[in-house]
C-alpha cells in the first residue's frame, strides 16, 4: 500500500515539474530582452537599402593661375548606395506597454562609387602654364558627388528607411508580438530624436 502511494505522490511531483517548466518556457518565449534584439539586427552589419546608378552628362571644372585659365569639361556615371550601420541600433524593451522601442540612426552614404572607366573627357583646355594634371579629373567627379549627396539625401535616406524598418519590425516580430515604435533620427539620448513611428 505504501508503495503505491509512494509511487502516486512521485507521479504528482514529476507533472508538477514538468507543468512549471512548461509555463517557464511560454513564459521565456513570450518575452525577450534589448540584448537579445539588439544583436539579432546587430548581426546584420551596414546594409545598403537603395541603389541608384546615375549619370551626370556635363560637369565642368576652371582654374585661373597667374592670369592662366586651364578648363575641363567631363561626363561620367556613379552608383550611390544609402543604408545603415545596424551597430548603432540600440532597443528597449517595455513589458508594461507591451512595446519594443527601436532607436534607429539617421540613413547614411553607404558607398559611393565613380569607375573611372565611366569618365569621359568632353573639352580639355591648358593655360599657358597651368596645365591639367591628371587628379583634376578626379577633383570634378568627388566635387559633385558632394554636390549631388546633399541634394539627393533627403529622397533616398526616405526610402531606405522605409525599407529598414519593415525589415527590422519583421526581425522583432519572429520573437515577440510587442508593437513595435522606431524612433528616427537618433544621436545620442532617446530625447534627442526627429521622428517616431509605430508598427
Amino acid at each position: 500500500m505504501q508503495t503505491k502511494q509512494f509511487v502516486i505522490l512521485i507521479a504528482v511531483i514529476l507533472l508538477t515539474a514538468v507543468i512549471f517548466m512548461k509555463l517557464g518556457d511560454s513564459e521565456s518565449e513570450s518575452r525577450v530582452d534589448s540584448t537579445f534584439l539588439e544583436d539579432q539586427i546587430k548581426n546584420i552589419g551596414e546594409i545598403a537599402l537603395v541603389s541608384r546608378k546615375y549619370t551626370v552628362p556635363e560637369v565642368s571644372f576652371e582654374d585661373t593661375s597667374w592670369l592662366s585659365t586651364k578648363r575641363l569639361v567631363l561626363a561620367y556615371q556613379g552608383e550611390i548606395k544609402f543604408g545603415f550601420d545596424t551597430d548603432e541600433i540600440r532597443v528597449e524593451v517595455d513589458d508594461a506597454n507591451e512595446r519594443i522601442d527601436v532607436f534607429i540612426p539617421r540613413a547614411r552614404v553607404i558607398s559611393h562609387e565613380v569607375d573611372p572607366k565611366n569618365i569621359r573627357i568632353l573639352h580639355e583646355e591648358n593655360g599657358w602654364w597651368n596645365n591639367i594634371k591628371p587628379d583634376d579629373t578626379m577633383r570634378v567627379v568627388n566635387k559633385r558627388k558632394e554636390e549631388f549627396v546633399k541634394s539627393e539625401m533627403a529622397v533616398y535616406s526616405a526610402q531606405a528607411a522605409y525599407e529598414f524598418k519593415e525589415m527590422i519590425g519583421s526581425i522583432v516580430h519572429k520573437y515577440t508580438p510587442y508593437q513595435v515604435r522606431f524612433i528616427s533620427g537618433v544621436t545620442t539620448t532617446p530625447q534627442m530624436t526627429l521622428k517616431q513611428e509605430m508598427l
